[in-house]
């Protein structure tokens, strides 16, 4: 009956491999189809994403430069429309020779190009004939604008844009407008000349082109047209150089080239090979007034970056699970083996001792039976001795007990152990006939028959035993092994909720100790929350079923009150199937990762969606300025009727200037370059206004005009302070070893040479050597030893003091008073050796400290300029220096004191970005 339980358990144990082998391959290939889907899925929102960020960049630089160019028609269209110039223009014709009228014509054509920032102006007459141009060349007509637009424009009254063409003189790459001027000669006839404007396409069209609004590696916008079957590209490629106007490429031969498919009609996303041969997602669109394509695109591989970054953690996951999963199969069939071993090893014992007591001297018994007398001669064999050791009865009978024995070793030990008893058992070797070798237990007692003794010896074949043993011992060390490894958590327990053994992992999971285990204060059912304990009935009463539960994820309440995810599975033992061997898994940093990965999409989504809100804000803002700056220009023309007119309306448009110039102090390039237009304008109309009708105007009027022109200069002064500060925040960071001695004594002597009969003092106290950027830290030098000159010009001798703090003492160094120390946060950071403290100190005007948290602000001043020039800009241009290399800045100073300036640099590069560091105290 017993043997039949053991087929049985061996049949469970087949049949649950089995069964374990499916569900396996079954749950590889869930996993797999659902990564298939998952990076499709993933693979489809980034191409979406790509294509939404394309689109965005390319249809608002399309937009930009279509408004662009139409505002450049429009201006020409003023200047051609401006009566004093065409009244020049018509008296200049009338003596084309007098060296007088075209002085004139060539100041105003001249003014044009200084405001508007045109390259050239050349005028025409309707036979192609040059007749005047700014600035002068000696062969004006070497390079003449395409003839068939000429001839195209002389005919039209209106301006127009002839494109970008590439100047086989120079090879220089040039826009040009066509402006027809109508005017009137001596007799009455009518004229007209064309105005021929070239534009540099380098100070605005291809570096806004070239620009892209966020860090990519392989973005990328380009400008083409269509040459016949070639593709040309009109701007500078990111990743080719020397390629405006100079690349064609073949249509046909490149059906694959985004440029290619938008000659071909083709317009929106499309997926292609750039001119590199890399593969690229691209935006194709129609640049509205002009013969140009824009192309927006970005390298695949950039765009699907994330794609394949989740795909490796999908399966560095997947292949987790399936380890885990394997090895718990493993486990459970290895549990399943040594429980059918155990129980055919008991009962081959119960076999073996039924065979002793029943069929001792049956001659068919499974066990050898031999005979012998006390002289150990072999007398009687049953049929298992012959067909086990391969002699025959005759055979036997002419061996003793003691050649059945392998060795010498084995013979001595079986007669010393015959000799101490009667009845004695014993293991040892025998060999057969073949010369095989088997071990054996051997059983001898001694019988008595008709007064003589006998030896009877019961011989069992234990050679499968002895290897299952074999088995056992090593598959019990492979289970001991596995559950010392600690590489996942086991228990043992019941379902009732009882836990009788653990290893160390496990309790390290739920955060308890031996103590607490052996002192039965663990429950599983206590640690499990209430919300997980359904689940966990559920997968016990599948588990009684099948004999083992599918994995799953649950938590633990572990000792601190703290939860911990998990990973669970486990199989049913003993003969109620109410005992269980469980296997557990600390999953709560997957769980953390899969958190921190919805939560970053959702951030991610958060910030592409403010994204889209923030360029739709600043665009509309943009467009408003423009028209603000438009309407200026329209007025600031227009002022050629009643002067006290003319005098409110520059003072409106200079208040609106000032506004504008604060609110788009953080806007970009082209933003600047609109508000210097019009200060230009001013300037030079103004100018223009005291040279031609000087001694119409009153002394009251000329001084409203010089006051003009100088609040016009003072602007400029302004922007290109702002500028300069913009550019300092968007500046990349070389750090090199530099000596700041050099550079300041350089600046000095620049000052110096502009005041011969100044005296001066330049000290140095200590090392300057620091790891900045030489060219940023030059400028904040420059900015800080201009201020020390400046505001010590009143002094009978300038003295200026540069040198190093090495060390903070416990009274906190200060400069001039106790009311100034050095600011807490900042004593530590220049006792610190990372760090390095120089100090810029001068014996000017000072100035009183409760006015320091305005010093580094822009715009803030604290002289009015009457006594110090200035613009408020230089030390906001400090501050974003230092802050930029990670250090700190502040000032110490006293009226009527002099001022130290006081900057720290980072002497340990960080290995990250340099990124500017934000400080809590006033700078």
């Amino acid at each position: 009956m017993k043997n039949e339980n053991t087929m049985n358990t061996f049949s469970e144990a087949a049949n649950l491999s089995r069964i374990y082998a499916i569900s396996l391959i079954s749950f590889i290939l869930v996993l797999c189809i659902s990564g298939y889907f998952f990076i499709s899925h993933n693979l489809n929102y980034y191409r979406e994403l790509a294509e939404k960020q394309l689109e965005s960049v390319g249809r608002l630089k399309a937009r930009e430069l279509s408004y662009w160019i139409h505002e450049k028609i429009r201006d020409s269209e003023t200047i051609s429309q401006n009566q004093t110039f065409r009244e020049n223009l018509a008296t200049f014709l009338e003596n084309p020779d007098d060296p007088q009228q075209k002085a004139s014509l060539k100041r105003w054509i001249k003014l044009l190009c200084d405001i508007e920032e045109y390259s050239e102006i050349n005028l025409y007459d309707a036979h192609f004939e040059h007749l005047l141009g700014y600035p002068d060349k000696k062969n004006p007509n070497i390079e003449k604008p395409p003839l068939a637009f000429f001839n195209e424009s002389i005919n039209n009254p209106k301006s127009s844009f002839a494109g970008i063409f590439r100047n086989t003189y120079d090879q220089s790459a040039n826009m040009y407008f066509f402006v027809p001027i109508d005017t009137v000669d001596n007799k009455g006839g009518q004229i007209r000349v064309l105005m021929v404007v070239t534009i540099n396409p380098h100070t605005f069209i291809f570096p806004y082109v070239q620009t892209w609004p966020t860090v990519s590696d392989t973005a990328e916008t380009l400008l083409f047209k269509r040459d016949g079957e070639d593709v040309l590209f009109i701007n500078e490629l990111r990743h080719r150089k020397n390629t405006s106007l100079n690349l064609w490429i073949d249509i046909k031969s490149n059906p694959q080239l985004p440029a290619a498919m938008g000659a071909l009609g083709k317009r929106g996303l499309v997926e292609g090979l750039d001119y590199r041969g890399e593969p690229v997602l691209a935006v194709i669109l129609k640049v509205e007034g002009t013969p140009w394509l824009m192309v927006s695109k970005l390298d695949a591989s950039e765009a699907y970056h994330n794609v394949w970054v989740y795909l490796w953690m999908a399966v560095g996951l997947m292949l987790s699970v399936v380890i885990i999963v394997a090895l718990s199969g493993l486990m459970i069939w290895n549990l399943k083996r040594q429980k059918w071993l155990i129980g055919k090893l008991n009962v081959e014992q119960e076999n073996r001792e039924l065979a002793n007591r029943i069929l001792s001297l049956n001659k068919y018994a499974n066990d050898i039976i031999i005979l012998a007398d006390s002289e150990k001669n072999i007398i009687e064999v049953n049929n298992r001795a012959c067909k086990r050791y391969g002699f025959s009865e005759n055979e036997f009978t002419k061996m003793t007990t003691s050649t059945l024995f392998a060795d010498s070793k084995s013979t001595s030990m079986s007669t010393t152990m015959c000799s101490k008893t009667t009845n004695n058992r014993f293991e040892s070797v025998h060999m057969a006939k073949s010369g095989e070798k088997f071990e054996v237990e051997i059983s001898v007692s001694e019988v008595e028959s008709n007064a003589k003794k006998y030896q009877q010896w019961i011989i069992r074949d234990i050679s499968e035993r002895i290897r299952a043993e074999k088995e056992l011992r090593e598959t019990s060390e492979k289970m001991n092994a596995f559950f010392s490894s600690n590489l996942i958590g086991i228990l043992f327990g019941d379902i009732y909720g009882n836990i009788f053994s653990t290893n160390d992992e496990f309790l390290r999971i739920i955060g308890y100790d031996r103590d607490d285990l052996q002192e039965h204060r663990i429950d599983w059912k206590n640690i499990t929350p209430e919300q997980y304990l359904d689940l966990d009935y559920k997968y016990i009463r599948m588990a009684q079923e099948e004999g083992s539960c599918t994995p799953y994820e649950k938590e633990y309440t572990r000792k601190d009150g703290s939860r911990i995810w998990v990973y669970i599975g486990y199989v049913l033992i003993g003969e109620k199937h109410d005992k269980s061997v469980a296997f557990i898994l600390d999953i709560s940093g997957r769980k953390a990762a899969e958190n921190e990965i919805i939560y970053l999409c959702d951030k991610l989504k958060e910030a592409n969606s403010t994204l889209e809100a923030r360029v739709e804000e600043r665009t509309q803002e943009l467009q408003i300025r423009y028209e603000e700056v438009e309407k200026l220009n329209f007025e600031i023309l227009e002022m050629s009727g009643d002067l006290q007119d003319k005098n409110a309306k520059i003072e409106h448009a200079l208040t609106q200037l000032t506004a504008a110039n604060k609110e788009l102090e953080a806007f970009s390039y082209s933003v600047s370059h609109d508000l210097r237009s019009p200060l230009r304008a001013i300037s030079g109309f103004s100018e223009a206004l005291l040279e031609d009708y000087a001694k119409q105007l009153d002394e009251t009027g000329r001084d409203y005009l010089n006051r003009l022109i100088n609040a016009s200069q003072r602007m400029g002064v302004l922007i290109d302070d702002i500028l300069k500060l913009s550019r300092i925040s968007r500046a990349e960071i070389n750090l090199n070893r530099i000596d700041l001695s050099y550079d300041i004594k350089n600046i000095i002597n620049t000052l110096a040479e502009t005041e011969p009969d100044r005296k001066y003092e330049l000290v140095f106290n200590g090392s300057l050597e620091v790891l900045a950027d030489q060219s940023l830290v030059r400028v904040a030098l420059d900015n800080i030893l201009r201020n020390s000159w400046k505001f010590s010009k009143k002094r009978e001798e300038t003295v200026i003091t540069v040198g190093e703090i090495t060390k903070v003492t416990t009274d906190k160094f200060c400069v001039y008073n106790d009311d100034s120390p050095i600011p807490d946060e900042l004593v530590g950071v220049i006792n610190n050796n990372k760090y390095k403290t120089i100090y810029i100190r001068d014996n000017g005007a000072g100035f009183d400290m409760k006015y320091a948290d305005k010093l580094f602000g822009a715009f803030q001043r604290l002289h009015s300029n009457s006594e110090f020039e200035g613009t408020g800009i230089g030390l906001a241009t400090v501050k974003r220096v230092i802050l930029k290399h990670g250090g700190h800045v502040w000032a110490d100073s006293a009226p009527d004191r002099g001022t130290t300036i006081y900057l720290t640099f980072n002497n340990q590069p960080d290995t990250g970005d340099n990124n500017e560091r934000k400080t809590d105290f006033i700078n």
